[in-house]
C-alpha cells in the first residue's frame, strides 16, 4: 500500500493556504484544532506541503496556550523569515518578557 493512502491529516479545521511566489503548483496547507479556544487545552496549528493539489508530507506542528497567539502565528507566517520559523518550531521565544 502506498504511504499516501494511509496518511491522515491532523487538524480538524481548515485555516488557510499559502502559495509559493515562484511556483503556483506548490502551497502550504494550514489546519488547526481548538482555534476558537472554546475547548479546554491547547490550540494547535499543522502545516503541510502540497504539490499540484496533493499533500506531499507534513512540515511541522505547533501548540499554543492561547488561541489568539495561534492565530497571530498563522497570520504572520507568510512574512516570517526562515530564522523566525526555525525558532518558532523549537518553541524558543525571541523576545525577553
Amino acid at each position: 500500500m502506498d504511504y499516501k493512502e494511509r496518511m491522515e491529516l491532523d487538524g480538524t479545521e481548515f485555516l488557510t493556504t499559502f502559495f509559493s511566489p515562484t511556483n503556483d503548483a506548490v502551497m502550504i496547507l494550514v489546519t488547526g484544532d481548538n482555534m476558537d479556544g472554546k475547548k479546554e487545552g491547547l490550540s494547535r496549528v499543522y502545516l503541510y506541503l502540497c504539490v499540484a493539489g496533493e499533500v506531499e508530507h507534513a512540515i511541522q506542528s505547533f501548540s499554543f496556550i492561547d488561541s489568539k497567539e495561534a492565530w497571530s502565528f498563522v497570520n504572520e507566517l507568510p512574512q516570517m523569515s526562515a530564522l523566525d520559523f526555525m525558532i518558532a518550531s523549537i518553541s524558543v521565544r525571541t523576545k525577553l518578557h
